[in-house]
């Protein structure tokens, strides 16, 4: 059936190059595709009475005719149906600059064309840092230069003003910033003086009031000793008295 038949070409496509002509590979090839291919996608499926008239369809509107791009280099062979795909992509293809320089560019050098040599290509002026926003391209940037020198100096003199007075003005700040510095140093400087003083102070008092304590307690011990001896003495009178009221 076709699937064995096909099984069969294949293997004999992938045998070794060396003992297969060009003529005999495609001719397997050729089969191959016929017996892969029955909706008709990839070759014509037409038939005809003579070998007049298929080579009349072939030549006048068969879609599978190989046709040759035409770009200079490319040797790629297509189908006729996708000459025109093959066409719009073909990097070989010599298009005029899509900027409008007038040089003929092929389609895969047109980008580095574009960004490189073109001479419509927009680029921003030497003096733009200074100032000059005026819009030139790779060709003009010369004569912009030439012409608007006067003004390119103006605007370097402008800019070197302009950086000059950003220093002076910086360097106010700075002075400004280091006295406020200065300021809240010595503001704190002499809160801590004041904080210490604070606490000598505290610390002297603390030991003033600990020899008070100290002054106390043995006062009060003193007192108590006191109170102590009283108390004996008065319970060795009263045992005396219970002794003479016995008598």
């Amino acid at each position: 059936d076709t699937a064995r038949e096909a099984a069969g070409v294949a293997a004999q496509l992938e045998q070794d190059e060396g003992g297969w002509s060009s003529a005999v590979r495609a001719a397997l090839a050729r089969d191959l595709v016929r017996l892969y291919d029955c909706a008709g996608g990839a070759h014509c499926q037409r038939s005809f009475a003579s070998d007049e008239a298929r080579e009349r369809h072939r030549k006048a509107e068969c879609r599978f005719l190989p046709v040759s791009c035409p770009n200079l280099r490319c040797g790629a062979v297509v189908s006729r149906h996708a000459a025109a795909a093959h066409a719009a992509g073909c990097g070989l293809a010599v298009l005029p600059c899509t900027a409008g320089c007038g040089a003929k560019v092929l389609r895969r050098d047109m980008a580095q064309h574009l960004s490189g040599a073109c001479p419509k290509r927009r680029v921003a002026c030497f003096f733009a840092p200074f100032g000059c926003s005026e819009d030139v391209t790779h060709g003009t940037l010369d004569q912009h230069c030439t012409e608007r020198q006067l003004q390119h100096l103006q605007m370097v003199a402008a800019h070197s003003r302009k950086q000059e007075s950003d220093r002076l003005a910086l360097a106010e700040k700075v002075v400004d910033v280091r006295a406020a510095l200065a300021r809240a140093l010595e503001a704190r400087n002499r809160e801590h003086d004041s904080l210490q003083r604070q606490a000598a102070r505290l610390q002297s008092e603390l030991q003033s009031t600990r020899a008070e304590l100290a002054t106390t307690r043995r006062t009060q011990d003193g007192i108590i000793d006191q109170l102590r001896q009283s108390i004996k003495q008065q319970k060795a009178m009263q045992v005396q008295l219970a002794q003479l009221a016995q008598r």
